[in-house]
């Protein structure tokens, strides 16, 4: 009900000072009666019990599952007078109107007091916003249980409530020993329910768990430091409630059965007909809905790592760790982390008034001083890696070196923690702080090495990618030396690494086998896009089922323009007919096909490990015999080489300079963008010329892979350092 006369609005008090509270007591009532509420002020150390709300402020339904609820805001009685809040947070209200202090539906006795945001701060008094803010931390972790309000329950609950209490209950040793024994096959309902003594998944419901950790609650900036800093926690849906070590237990089963890495809607859809899905979960169809932002995952884990291990994190490291979360004020991404960082943290400790809320500091202002405050904090240039491309930038005023936190960053930095080079290609090229701290320009200093002369099309065209890579690298000649380290490596070689991002060795291959089966992925991709338009139904594009086999070797010996992979298969097939004869690549095309062929059957290759001496064009590339066991077989999914490949080929292009070789570069990189080599930055980055207000200038492009140059070899060669203006 909205009240048509909001002069008699409930008018908020200032508080005694800033270490008091409002607290709410929520009125009980029928379904049909109006909410009222009434508000104490206390001071909060010596606050009654109470229960803090964690919601999302906006419309909490999942993208692709849409909820039947209210979008107008609605007025609660507050002391009889009329209070507006948002629909979510009255559906929320409505939920918690249950008899108080008995245990109810939510399993706990519920104190008579709650704190909600909406209502307890003053949204108007920017003063006491940011005072309140500041203590939120506080606020939520002396309530004694953090009640998340995920939203109403809707048409796909009933499937995802069953699939975490059943997930839930599966130990983690039963777990590790049927994986052990046999791998665990999402698709096979009746054969793992078996191994694992559970009632089976039908594959269609997990749609409904993908639309329950989609659903805005997640997203949300500020419920990062309201669950981390939770005594207890308990979730609602509607009616539904559970525990969050029920959460977190389902899981660390999908983490252990590795199904959360393909636990997409693509994947589903892969096995499923249209006529196999539910009408609920319909608008999972469209073809955009190939992949998910599995936010609550994000939240699980600083909920594990930050609270339950204890794990100290940086301002910088956390702003990495969450920043796909969301909220209205830019400055929130920043402010709604304060409280779960270490205060050792060494950008606090550099620029202490960095933790200053203050809602009046203009959003680039802030984020200029984060990354300043980082820059001093590390002697180095680590902030640039988490640099956005350019078309994402929201905010506006941002240097172009400066990191825009509140848009995703859709690609995982080279230099990921993940990675197991240690790179440093600017080791030996000392840093120097730069003369003006805190300015919008970044003077540093680096070498150029080149610039980009073309370029692939963009991997978020996946067949586009693949099929303009054999002709970028054709227009290479068959072998390259670099001119830093005299190195000589043939251009499929080359092709391999930089699509690796020298990576290989943690999945055990040798040289000889990722190359081959480098190839092979790429087939194996350009063969999934022919699949997906020929099996495309109502304009849904659905990868192929395992019935869905081809003869491969047959097809591209008969080389025939009717079978639909073969056109693009051709500029990769005559590459590796023409890779010289000493090259690490296998020449042997009938082996690469058959690895493809067993992805496109199976999901997986089966190599067998060879002991003897790789053939290669120098030293360098030669396998050490720790790296390789005799007649050992070695199988890799499709997952895994996914998950090597594609995550680093994200949003990114593969680049080509004739002097440099292959280059991952971002995808907004143009022919002339240079690659430099900065003092201070672990990889190396592109940067465009242009006109600044000190004369010559650079804007930052992103960061960039180039083989040869990630440990040093820059420098050692002896190129020549110059002054660098990024504006």
């Amino acid at each position: 009900m909205i009240y048509g006369n909001h002069s008699f609005q409930y008018k908020m008090q200032p508080l005694p000072n800033p270490r008091y509270i409002r607290l709410i007591d929520l009125e009980q009532g029928a379904e049909a009666d109006l909410l009222s509420i009434s508000i104490q002020v206390h001071e909060l150390e010596s606050a009654p019990p109470y229960d803090a709300l964690s919601y999302t402020w906006g419309d909490p339904s999942s993208p692709p599952v849409e909820l039947t609820m209210s979008t107008a805001d609605e007025d609660v009685l507050c002391h009889g007078k009329p209070l507006t809040v948002k629909p979510n947070l009255a559906s929320a209200l409505r939920a918690l109107r249950t008899p108080s202090p008995t245990p109810g539906k939510l399993g706990i006795p519920r104190q008579e007091l709650i704190w909600i945001d909406a209502i307890c701060i003053n949204q108007e008094d920017l003063v006491e916003r940011a005072s309140q803010v500041s203590m939120m931390g506080e606020v939520y972790g002396r309530a004694e249980t953090v009640i998340v309000w995920v939203g109403p329950e809707d048409a796909s609950t009933d499937d995802a409530m069953r699939i975490l209490e059943t997930l839930a209950t599966v130990p983690e040793n039963t777990v590790s020993a049927a994986r052990d024994s046999l791998p665990l096959d999402i698709r096979n309902p009746g054969v793992y329910s078996q191994q694992l003594g559970i009632e089976p998944v039908q594959l269609h419901e997990w749609l409904g768990w993908i639309a329950l950790v989609e659903r805005n609650y997640f997203r949300r900036a500020w419920i990062i430091q309201e669950v981390v800093k939770a005594q207890q926690l308990v979730f609602l849906c509607g009616p539904r409630v559970f525990a969050w070590d029920a959460f977190s237990a389902a899981y660390s089963f999908l983490q252990n059965t590795r199904w959360l890495e393909i636990l997409t809607p693509s994947y589903i859809l892969t096995y499923l007909s249209p006529a196999e899905i539910p009408d609920r979960y319909h608008r999972f169809l469209d073809p955009g809905r190939h992949s998910i932002e599995d936010s609550a995952m994000v939240v699980r884990f600083a909920r594990h790592y930050l609270s339950e291990v204890g794990m100290s994190i940086g301002l910088v490291e956390c702003l990495r760790l969450f920043r796909s979360s969301l909220c209205s004020d830019a400055r929130d991404k920043i402010f709604s982390i304060l409280s779960i960082i270490d205060k050792d943290s060494p950008e606090l400790k550099v620029c202490p008034d960095v933790r200053h809320v203050d809602y009046t500091i203009p959003v680039p202002e802030l984020y200029l001083k984060v990354a300043w405050s980082s820059i001093q904090a590390t002697n180095d240039l680590a902030i640039l890696k988490h640099k956005e491309q350019e078309v994402q930038t929201k905010v506006q005023g941002l240097p172009s070196w400066v990191p825009d936190w509140t848009t995703p960053h859709n690609h995982t930095s080279l230099d990921s923690d993940d990675s197991i080079n240690h790179w440093d290609a600017s080791a030996g090229l000392q840093f120097h702080l730069p003369p003006s701290l805190g300015a919008h320009q970044l003077q540093v200093q680096g070498i150029c090495i080149g610039s980009i002369s073309s370029l692939s099309a963009d991997s978020t065209s996946v067949v586009d990618f693949w099929a303009s890579s054999a002709p970028l690298v054709a227009g290479m000649a068959a072998t390259y030396t670099s001119r830093f380290d005299q190195s000589v490596t043939s251009r499929l070689e080359l092709l391999a690494m930089t699509l690796w991002r020298d990576q290989f060795c943690s999945l055990n291959l040798s040289p000889v086998q990722v190359h081959s089966l480098t190839i092979s992925y790429i087939l194996w991709q350009l063969h999934l896009c022919c699949i997906q338009s020929t099996l495309a139904e109502d304009d849904i594009l659905l990868e192929p089922r395992p019935r869905d086999q081809w003869n491969w070797q047959r097809k591209v010996r008969e080389n025939s323009d009717n079978w639909q992979p073969m056109p693009l298969f051709r500029p990769l097939l005559a590459l590796l007919d023409e890779e010289p004869t000493l090259s690490p690549v296998i020449v042997d095309r009938d082996l690469v096909l058959a690895l493809a062929e067993q992805l496109v059957e199976t999901n997986q290759a089966e190599m067998t490990v060879d002991t003897g001496i790789p053939r290669t064009l120098d030293d360098n590339h030669a396998a050490s015999s720790a790296e390789l066991t005799n007649n050992t077989s070695v199988t890799v999914s499709g997952e895994e080489l996914a998950r090597y490949i594609n995550v680093g080929l994200a949003h990114r292009k593969i680049a080509r300079n004739d002097d440099l070789g292959l280059s991952l570069v971002p995808e907004c990189t143009r022919p002339g963008d240079e690659i430099w080599v900065l003092a201070g930055a672990k990889t190396p980055f592109i940067l465009r010329t242009g006109t600044g207000s000190q004369g010559s200038s650079y804007r930052l492009v992103g960061e960039a892979f180039v083989h040869h140059v990630m440990k040093g070899e820059v420098v050692r060669g002896g190129e020549v350092v110059q002054d660098v203006l990024i504006e």
